[in-house]
Parts: structure tokens; sequence; C-alpha cells
């Protein structure tokens, strides 16, 4: 996937947002600019932009693609809700996806491969198409998928969800591809609960709720009913709230186990069994 530049419009530049929370993309505005310049002292100087450019641009991602492994294609978007700045892209901020996500963030196991920054980069660029061009991303994806022998396509391996569009466009994905199984792991509830309620998802679209403590029990409960509904429940040695039915492997204990693979286990992605309904891993 590559992303060029373009020239905005004094229209478009004037109309450009001004506010520090979220920019969605657009250049950093010079309301920031002392703070990206702070950020930027923190970095390894190899890694430090020369100066803050041009702000008169807007970015175009082409070509959006799927992570492809062997017998699983994912895709991610910025973890967490805190913002990045990305590097490669001139020193963009970019919010995280993620909602609700305060008491785990910091243990989420991928901020361990953000140390460097090309998976910073990977995922910004989704996260960028998917607030900006969502219909040419799932376009992108559609197309990727024609020609992809992975059966078995994960959504949000990082991040989340952040609208019921985007929800909708993997459901379109799903009725356009049912020789694949989609599964999705989210924390929004609020977006994922009415749309399944509605009756408007695909049983080849399995949507995972991630459950820690008390958050996402109640809205787990309205809708476990549905086959292609699970619950994906993080054990950090406290009294669980859903009583799993079995259990994730890719973990031996908190340590993460390489051996097991999505696409070997099937467990997450398995609606046929009912044992594999209720799933507990000891790692997030």
């Amino acid at each position: 996937m590559t992303y060029k530049k373009i020239k905005l419009t004094d229209a478009e530049y004037n109309a450009r947002p001004t506010t520090t929370a979220m920019l969605y993309g657009k250049r950093l505005d010079v309301k920031i600019k002392r703070k990206f310049a702070r950020k930027a002292k923190q970095l390894p100087a190899g890694h430090r932009p020369a100066a803050m450019v041009d702000y008169k641009y807007r970015f175009i991602v082409d070509g959006h693609n799927m992570k492809l492994g062997e017998q699983v294609a994912s895709w991610s978007t910025l973890y967490g809700s805190r913002e990045f700045i990305v590097l490669e892209m001139d020193g963009m901020a970019i919010r995280g996806t993620c909602h609700n996500c305060e008491a785990c963030e910091d243990s989420c196991y991928v901020a361990h491969s953000y140390r460097n920054s090309s998976p910073i980069f990977s995922h910004a660029r989704n996260t960028w198409g998917l607030r900006h061009e969502p219909q040419k991303v799932f376009a992108d994806l559609d197309k990727q998928l024609n020609t992809m022998e992975q059966p078995y396509i994960r959504i949000n391996q990082s991040g989340d969800m952040e609208s019921e569009e985007e929800l909708y466009g993997w459901i379109m994905l799903a009725e356009n591809h049912p020789e694949k199984i989609f599964y999705l792991y989210t924390k929004r509830y609020d977006i994922a609960t009415p749309v399944l309620l509605g009756g408007g998802v695909p049983e080849n679209l399995v949507i995972l709720y991630s459950i820690w403590h008390e958050v996402g029990v109640t809205e787990y409960e309205m809708v476990k009913h549905l086959p292609n509904v699970k619950s994906f429940i993080y054990n950090d040695g406290t009294d669980l709230m859903v009583t799993p039915t079995t259990r994730c492997y890719a973990y031996k204990g908190r340590v993460l186990n390489h051996e097991i693979t999505c696409g070997g286990c099937k467990r997450c992605i398995d609606i046929t069994n009912p044992k594999y309904k209720d799933i507990v891993c000891d790692g997030h």
C-alpha cells in the first residue's frame, strides 16, 4: 500500500480541523506544532523529522491490503486511544481506534510490537483509510479477497471498529465472500449489539465480545443466543464474570506460545461446537 499527498484547495485548507483531540489524518495544525516538536525531541536522533512540513496537503492511500498468514489474513488498525506521531507520514498525529481501553491499554500484546515503527506505519495507514475513505478501503479489500487463498479473515488483530458504517463494510465483505470465515474482536458493544439484534450479520462473520471483569457482560448477555457471537474473556487472576467453556492455548500463562496459530486452533472461528462459545485467555 502506498500513499501520496494531494494539495488542498483554498476552501479545503480553510475548513481543515483545528482540534487537537482528533485530526483524522489532516495535516498537523499549527496549534499543535509545539506539541509535535516536544515529542520529536524524545525520539532517537535518526528518527527525528527534520522539520514540520507544508500543511496544505492531505493524504490519499492507495491499495489497501490485509496481511497474509499461513491460513489467516488479518487487518489491523492503531491500538489504544492515545495519539501516535507517525513519522513516516511526515509526523501526522493519528489517534488509536480503541474505546473503553484505559484499564487494559498498557497490557495489550500489540504494544510490544510497536517498539519499532513498521507496524505503527501500517496500522496508521489502515486507520486513516477507514476514517476518510471507507468505501475505497472495502473496495480494495474486496478485490484482494477475490484472489486470496486464506480461508479465515481476522479483523482487528490490533485496534477496534469505530462506527456502524465500518461494521457494515465487513458485513458486505462477508456477504460477498461466503466461502471465507471472518472473525472480529471488539469492545464496541454499542456498535455491534444493535446491528446483531437487527439480524443483519451473516453467519460467516463471527463477532467475539472482548470481556474483562464486568466490562461487556451485560451486552454479551443480550446477543449470546446468536450462533455467530462468542465471548473472549481476559483472565487476569480475578473472578470471571462469564463462565468459560474452553480456553485459548495461544498463551502459556502470560507468555505467548508462537506454536499455536489461529488457523490451527480455530476455537474463535468454529461456531458449530458449543464448547467453543466462551473462550478464556491468560494474555491480552
